[in-house]
């Protein structure tokens, strides 16, 4: 996604006859945000509902004012901009203004009430997904001259690859490709491929069920893939049923290209390297939906574990000390989600817990008392050191190999990051021993940690032990600490 700014004329579809200038901005990093100039946009809406008696389609929550949709021509275009809060207003003499953050432009079509967000597909290019395909349709040479070797006649073809088809619960993904032109002009031609996820699902989503059911695994599917941020270039929505034309009541397609601050985008890497990626398109080609499926099955089971991963990808800046933490926890959450892992039931714990609670000493302070009980609550479940070995041992005893060389020793790597983890949470001196504190040191285990969490991730999808060491032999980050 590209950075534009548009002037236009825009008005609430609960009061389309109110209409003021204003202009749209939108940064990939920061989102949209819309100026108006001229009267409050608000204040239009307020008035005529009120003398329609209606209600208006205005929102407030938590003293947060926000339009839930505000329509508008910027450039001879239709825009859409959907979910618009308030941000501030202003006034100078003979004017008025208001200042909306907008959370996601619709380039190319009205869309009056959330209702009509409904969409048969989507379609959307990321980053590097070119690159992670591995696929294109170009063909042709170039003719050189015998003497000089200059190219004295280039042939170009481009066919577009057939699509792939995926079939994941109540969606078909395709990976399909489209050939688009970037120059006009008669002495320079650049063409370029693209590839695009367009997802289908079996019955129209809502664009924020698409976002929450689809889009943000998927994405992070092919982060994984990718072992970097994955952010959204192009895209756009369709919707082929449920409007009709004004003027000659013909039902017509809706679609429109959708602009939004995706998390991360200020940190794409500058080129692809294939040799940092996880794993690519044709390295899993023969069971692509298998893998992506059960991805999708587990979602929602391994989501915290998913949020606190993939945090570390998308912030790239942050320290090394609360890298360590969100991986630390992640482990830890990722073997309770998926494992469980109880010396004993609840209920059966809590006889022990009501004797234990009742030996703590009378005389104590109301505080202190509650902050023994509290930490006594959890004492039926086990704690990091027995997740870690749990992880090592049974959970990648497929990639018992991989894992050997990666974590050394292994009661020496659960420790360290054990001890590490209680001083980074309390920052205690009885903490510090046997914490690694060192920077190079942290960071080497902060990489091995990921690593570990990797490889986790691979085992949920079921991936063989075979293509794992294919993984680790050509992936950098393996090979920094297996040889």
């Amino acid at each position: 996604m590209e950075a534009f700014e548009y002037k236009g004329i825009w008005w609430s579809p609960s009061a389309p006859d109110y209409q003021i200038y204003g202009t749209l901005k939108f940064d990939p990093v920061t989102g949209g945000t819309l100026e108006t100039v001229g009267s409050k946009l608000l204040s239009s809406v307020a008035s005529q509902t009120l003398e329609n008696e209606i209600i208006s389609n205005w929102i407030i929550t938590n003293g947060t004012t926000t339009l839930p949709i505000i329509c508008g021509v910027a450039s001879a275009t239709r825009v859409t901009l959907y979910q618009c809060v308030l941000m501030g207003t202003g006034a100078a003499p003979g004017y008025l203004t208001e200042t909306f953050d907008i959370g996601s432009v619709f380039w190319g079509s009205h869309f009056e009430h959330e209702t009509d967000l409904i969409f048969d597909s989507v379609s959307i290019n990321y980053s590097f997904l070119d690159e992670w395909t591995g696929i294109h349709g170009f063909s042709g040479g170039i003719t050189r001259s015998k003497t000089t070797g200059q190219p004295t006649e280039v042939e170009l073809k481009f066919t577009p690859p057939d699509p792939i088809k995926a079939r994941v619960q109540d969606f078909e993904l395709l990976i399909r490709f489209e050939l688009r032109s970037l120059d006009d002009a008669s002495t320079k031609h650049n063409y370029v491929q693209y590839t695009y996820f367009e997802i289908r699902p079996d019955v129209p989503l809502t664009y924020n069920e698409y976002h929450k059911r689809i889009i943000y695994p998927l994405r992070n599917f092919l982060a994984l893939g990718l072992n970097a941020a994955a952010i959204p270039r192009i895209v756009s929505v369709l919707n082929s049923r449920g409007f009709l034309d004004p003027t000659t009541g013909e039902e017509l397609t809706k679609g429109a290209d959708v602009y939004y601050a995706a998390k991360g985008a200020g940190n794409v890497l500058p080129e692809f390297s294939r040799i940092d990626t996880l794993f690519s398109f044709p390295m899993i080609a023969n069971d692509f939906e298998g893998y992506l499926t059960r991805w999708f099955e587990k979602f929602e089971s391994l989501r915290p574990v998913i949020e606190l991963y993939f945090g570390t990808v998308y912030n790239t800046m942050m320290y090394t000390n609360f890298e360590f933490l969100a991986l630390a926890q992640a482990l830890e959450v990722y073997h309770r989600e998926m494992y469980g892992g109880e010396y004993m039931s609840s209920q059966a714990y809590e006889p022990i817990l009501a004797a234990l609670v009742g030996s703590i000493p009378e005389g104590l302070s109301k505080d202190h008392r509650k902050s023994l009980t509290d930490s006594l609550a959890y004492g039926y479940q086990i704690g990091l050191r027995k997740r870690l070995n749990d992880i090592i041992l049974v959970v990648l005893d497929n990639y018992s190999d991989t894992v050997g060389k990666l974590i050394g020793k292994r009661k020496t790597f659960v420790n360290s990051v054990v001890n590490t983890r209680n001083y980074y949470t309390h920052y205690s001196k009885r903490a510090k021993e046997g914490a690694i504190t060192d920077p190079v040191d942290l960071a080497i285990l902060v990489r091995r940690m990921k690593l570990l969490l990797q490889l986790c991730f691979l085992a949920e999808m079921g991936f063989p032990d075979s293509l794992v060491k294919v993984i680790v032999r050509r992936n950098r980050g393996f090979q920094r600490w297996l040889h």
